[in-house]
């Protein structure tokens, strides 16, 4: 192995490092963020809201750093189709973060991430049928023993929650949909960056959040946060939330 081989290697390892240290680190924020205080938690029971205010706040930090040419340019989109490509991420990425979160109101961090590891079965499906990839008998062996391994784990897991599980299977679905989608994008269709994704994306899957937020009731829920615990907390989970959420798509 050339020493330029073995640096690409060490830099892949460093990203794939990161980006399961993030993945750990995000989920045990939103876990104890969305838990009620009597079960430890810090009672912010909002999960759309804290989704589509993350979402903004990366829009927001993609059009500053725009300003700055020598640091980000957004790559333009110059067919319809890229359009509804990246239509088609946004619906996924709010789909899958707002049943993510959702799902850490009723499952444990440790049940969700055990459902949550079936994620590269679904991604591996989502290639094979979209972006036409094919796949040795090796990774099919092995995904298909991950798939026994969560089924056997979640079948003996006592008091799950079956609402609780129907959405974080889903956001497992549209995450592998949404995975897919940004690939596509980010090689042979349009060659967008991870910044460009954000910058195309948080826009209209705020959109997309903000009514879904209102209908559930989410803003009597902040209200009442914001009347015990301050507009100040409530500021800052949101600004943690969304400094989290910006590294880990970044990743």
């Amino acid at each position: 192995m050339s020493k330029e081989e073995h640096r690409e290697l060490w830099v892949q390892l460093s990203l794939v490092t990161l980006f399961l240290v993030l993945n750990i680190v995000f989920n045990v924020f939103n876990s104890w963020l969305f838990r009620t205080k009597e079960n430890g938690g810090a009672g912010f029971q909002v999960p759309i809201f804290a989704t589509w205010t993350s979402a903004l706040g990366m829009g927001i930090c993609t059009l500053i750093l725009s300003r700055f040419p020598s640091i980000y340019t957004p790559t333009k989109l110059t067919t319809r189709q890229h359009w509804w490509s990246v239509l088609a991420i946004s619906v996924f990425f709010s789909l899958g973060i707002c049943l993510n979160n959702a799902s850490l109101q009723y499952l444990a961090l440790h049940t969700q991430q055990i459902i949550r590891t079936t994620g590269p079965i679904f991604v591996a499906m989502c290639a094979y049928v979209l972006e036409g990839k094919t796949f040795q008998m090796g990774h099919i062996v092995s995904l298909f023993m991950l798939s026994c391994g969560v089924s056997l784990t979640v079948a003996t897991t006592i008091k799950l929650n079956i609402f609780g599980f129907f959405l974080c299977f889903g956001s497992v679905l549209t995450h592998a949909l949404h995975y897919t989608f940004a690939s596509l994008n980010m090689s042979k269709h349009a060659n967008l960056s991870s910044l460009d994704i954000i910058h195309y994306t948080s826009f209209p899957a705020t959109l997309m959040m903000i009514p879904v937020s209102f209908a559930t009731g989410e803003h009597h829920t902040l209200h009442d946060f914001i009347e015990e615990e301050g507009a100040r907390t409530a500021a800052i989970y949101v600004l943690v939330g969304c400094i989290l959420a910006l590294l880990f798509n970044i990743v």
